[in-house]
């Protein structure tokens, strides 16, 4: 499909000379319903009123990297999947559990190209939404949630910590991490995003007097290897 002038004029790489990155310019060009889709599907903003249609600019989409598709496919899979997984017995979305791992299945086979996995994962977000509210079940706050199951493995632990100095412990991990991974797609596939979050836990963990559990340190860097 060709790009519209307008599309084609917004990502001119000519446009990163004023020190703005041509993913930056990709990401703008998508369009403001379209990016807020996406920002919804991966709880970076507020959920919109389910009543919306989904509004999928196509050639829009199609002008992103595929860099950054593989990254908004992997951030709105894995939010799906916590978000279904914690209704798994619930009748009422089974059948969208079982529609998502169907579409892994097939992305997974190469039946479906990273652009149609992600057009698809955006449909399904928004199809979980209104199953979400039609039913008033409070959506997930994805920070909150990882924060939760970091602070259990601190606890199940039997650290000699108080609950206070956990939650600050958990605090300041879940800050850090989230600066560093926030815009390094596929961080966990490189030696070199591991080590700089290995490290930067392990700083946190010394300064908490807590880097001598080895055990604690593998189970800490695991969850975030799979969460973040």
């Amino acid at each position: 499909m060709k790009q519209s002038n307008a599309v084609r004029d917004r990502l001119d790489p000519t446009a990163a000379s004023d020190g703005v990155s041509l993913e930056s310019l990709r990401w703008e060009a998508i369009g403001p319903k379209t990016r807020a889709l996406i920002e919804e599907a991966v709880g970076v903003i507020g959920v919109v009123a389910a009543a919306d249609p989904v509004d999928i600019d196509v050639e829009a989409l199609n002008a992103l990297s595929p860099e950054m598709i593989e990254k908004r496919v992997k951030e709105i899979e894995k939010t799906l999947s916590r978000r279904l997984s914690r209704m798994r017995s619930d009748p009422r979305f089974i059948a969208l559990g079982e529609r998502l791992e169907a579409l892994k299945r097939r992305a997974e086979e190469g039946l479906l190209s990273s652009i149609d996995f992600l057009k698809a994962l955006l449909v399904q977000a928004r199809e979980t939404t209104e199953q979400e509210r039609a039913y008033g079940i409070e959506p997930i706050d994805e920070v909150e949630l990882r924060k939760g199951a970091l602070t259990e493995l601190f606890l199940e632990s039997r650290s000699p910590q108080t609950p206070d100095i956990i939650r600050r412990l958990v605090d300041r991990i879940d800050e850090v991490v989230r600066a560093i991974t926030g815009d390094f797609s596929g961080w966990q596939e490189t030696h070199s995003g591991k080590k700089r979050v290995e490290k930067a836990v392990l700083d946190i963990l010394l300064s908490f007097q807590l880097h001598g559990d080895g055990e604690l340190r593998e189970k800490v860097h695991a969850y975030i290897r799979s969460n973040y």
